[in-house]
């Protein structure tokens, strides 16, 4: 049996989002200052973050399928580009993952996923983790290079992004879908 933080006291504002796996809530909690504990309720691929941690005053109660953790002093992921190549060919896909600050106001954050698939060519997953702004001082799409074909999702769009919103590029195509 595992734990779950059954408050809505210390939940963060706009925190409950939907994610397909734990690893994706663990980073939402590790790009947000604030928060200290994370609720992912696997049934339901829901995913709750905290500012606080529960004490022995009775804020924690036990529920299946449901994983709860806290975060340790330290983890946080530094600004930065990562990298990583998952799965075996010809199944194999390149990830590269954002953690930047909003230029000029460090306290407000990015964090998105760039996926490209060995066996999908000309296919580009974008994945938006968090997105303090909404999109609306960002450039969204792909370009083949800084004079060639480009695809434009949007252009400096208020709420033109999501928190844990996915668009895909089919760059063979000319098509996008969000």
């Amino acid at each position: 049996m595992l734990w779950n933080f059954n408050t809505s006291t210390y939940l963060l504002n706009d925190s409950i989002s939907t994610v397909s796996n734990v690893k994706i809530c663990q980073m939402l909690c590790l790009t947000e200052e604030r928060c200290r504990t994370i609720n992912f309720r696997q049934s339901i691929e829901q995913c709750e973050l905290f500012i606080d941690i529960p004490d022995s005053g009775g804020h924690v109660s036990t529920s299946i399928a449901t994983v709860f953790m806290t975060v340790i002093n330290g983890a946080r992921m530094p600004p930065g580009v990562y990298y990583n190549a998952i799965g075996s060919f010809p199944n194999r896909t390149a990830a590269f993952a954002f953690y930047a600050s909003h230029f000029g106001q460090l306290s407000r954050y990015h964090q998105f996923q760039i996926l490209f698939r060995k066996n999908l060519p000309g296919i580009v997953k974008f994945i938006y983790y968090q997105a303090s702004d909404g999109g609306a001082s960002a450039t969204i799409g792909v370009q083949n290079s800084s004079s060639g074909l480009s695809m434009t999702y949007a252009f400096t769009q208020v709420n033109a992004m999501t928190n844990t919103m996915a668009l895909i590029f089919g760059t063979n195509m000319d098509t996008f879908s969000g």
